[in-house]
């Protein structure tokens, strides 16, 4: 099913055009794509106004109303990266009702391997630093979507001063969250074209028959097998290579980092990204959750001038110009 254009519904609009006089479309259950503009575009969604980047596109839906993204997979060949950021269950979101949790075990019929494209799909995965949800991934999760983790990557959460966000020697509240990039297991052993390659991990002479033989489970699963299955070209994995993101958290809870331009060189050219329980929207990425649009609202953004002119989310500008404040002031 092909997208629907948003300026089929709506005309393009100024950001600066009064939010009023913009013209309601439905934004619900339907792949929507703000076409490839320069500027941004003005929407109504549920009566409130929200700014929509261009060239990028959306399905604001809940779990069991995917068919739009599973169309779109299966007509363009499916996505080469996957970013999820579940909402994980915690005791501290529950008491404090920020946002709704999903059990864990909703995310085992979650169509990962459909989204997928066929010559190969990183699955970047943000996890809590709880034991047994990193355990549920190992043991469960990861198996049901047919994957292997490749590689961890940290995301360090900074104070404005520059300084680690709490002590990195305590079993509660870690600074740090961890994401973990995957690939399918029914591509592992053949892996990326490349030295580069999931295919390059060291293993056991003794353990590479087994591999092997899970590797065409995995491929029949898949609905392939592997000796038919064509090198990933353009791919660049690292596998077991670790990397330390070190930035500031954004203002709202649980909010991540965008990591697009880290990982795009990762990928194929012209590589299709999905980002899955997604709250807000980027150029060039597809994005699903059931609060996609969260962080788009109008309010939130301030207009720029000078050098850096353009549209900015308007609490970031704030902690940034706090950071600036505490190093103008420091002895």
């Amino acid at each position: 099913m092909a997208a629907a254009m948003l300026a089929a519904a709506q005309p393009s609009a100024d950001v600066q055009q009064d939010p009023g006089a913009i013209q309601s479309c439905n934004l619900f259950d339907r792949l929507i794509s703000t076409g490839g503009g320069a500027g941004e575009q003005l929407a109504c969604a549920a009566g409130h106004a929200v700014l929509l980047p261009p060239r990028c596109r959306f399905l604001m839906s809940d779990a069991r109303r995917l068919a739009p993204l599973l169309e779109d997979a299966a007509e363009a060949g499916g996505y080469h990266c996957i970013v999820l950021d579940p909402p994980w269950e915690n005791k501290s979101v529950k008491r404090s009702g920020r946002y709704p949790m999903l059990p864990s075990r909703n995310l085992l019929g979650l169509p990962v391997r459909q989204l997928a494209h066929a010559d190969g799909c990183l699955v970047a995965l943000w996890v809590t630093n709880r034991e047994r949800h990193r355990r549920f991934i190992d043991e469960e999760l990861l198996p049901a979507w047919g994957l292997r983790c490749v590689a961890t990557w940290h995301w360090l959460k900074m104070s404005d001063s520059g300084q680690p966000a709490g002590r990195l020697d305590i079993e509660h509240r870690r600074p740090y969250e961890s994401l973990l990039l995957c690939w399918p297991a029914h591509l592992f052993l053949r892996g990326p074209s490349g030295a580069d390659s999931a295919a390059a991990l060291p293993a056991e002479a003794a353990g590479q028959q087994a591999a092997a033989a899970a590797a065409d489970r995995e491929a029949a699963a898949w609905g392939q097998h592997p000796q038919a299955t064509k090198p990933a070209p353009g791919f660049h994995l690292l596998p077991g290579r670790e990397l330390v993101i070190a930035a500031v958290p954004p203002a709202e809870h649980s909010r991540k980092p965008h990591l697009g331009e880290l990982l795009l060189p990762l990928l194929p050219p012209g590589a299709r990204c999905l980002e899955m329980f997604a709250r807000e929207l980027h150029s060039g990425w597809t994005s699903w959750g059931n609060e996609v649009l969260k962080l788009q609202a109008a309010s939130r953004f301030v207009r720029l001038k000078g050098a850096g002119a353009g549209l900015r989310d308007a609490p970031d500008v704030a902690a940034e110009a706090r950071a600036a404040a505490r190093l103008v002031h420091s002895p």
